[in-house]
């Protein structure tokens, strides 16, 4: 999948579905590591003026 309209459509269909949390996560997860083409990534939230990840 290459980044693209249609899969800014599918991140933005898939935030406002009506699933919980963990699966909005692991989807939004999977599909950027789709788009980017990588083995790995991680979700970061910016706290108190430091990253923490998101998962926590």
């Amino acid at each position: 999948m290459s980044f693209s309209v249609e899969a800014l459509a599918k991140i933005a269909i898939d935030l406002q579905s009506d699933l919980g949390h963990a699966d909005r996560f692991s989807r939004l997860i999977t599909t950027l590591r789709q788009i980017l083409g990588c083995d790995a990534s991680a979700l970061l939230r910016y706290e108190a003026h430091q990253f923490c990840a998101a998962g926590d």
